[in-house]
């Protein structure tokens, strides 16, 4: 599923959510690697329909006003949910359909 949705959408990048630190109505603060660049960022992830667990791999199409070549990595980086392609589930959790983000 992540590599079609790869080819399909142009610019992505794979993220891996490490922990998940606080979860509120309109999304929670996580912590992200970068997977390609193995960068470790504090970042918002806005709400999404299914549930996210620390391990979840994230697909997302980065903002180009948040992060470019050459440029210092932003302090805290948002991710909007639109900006979420696909996800694949940590091993070993459950796959589920509940709104939210599970933490950990």
């Amino acid at each position: 599923m992540l590599t079609a949705t790869k080819l399909a959408a142009g610019t992505t990048t794979e993220i891996t959510v490490l922990s998940v630190d606080e979860v509120q109505p309109t999304g929670s603060w996580i912590t992200i690697n970068w997977n390609r660049f193995g960068h470790i960022q504090h970042a918002w992830l806005e709400a999404l329909p299914e549930s996210i667990w620390p391990g979840s791999v994230l697909l997302v199409a980065p903002d180009p006003e948040q992060v470019r070549p050459g440029m210092p990595w932003p302090e805290t980086y948002f991710i909007q949910a639109s900006d979420c392609l696909a996800s694949a589930p940590a091993d070993g959790q459950p796959s589920t359909r509940l709104p939210g983000i599970v933490p950990k």
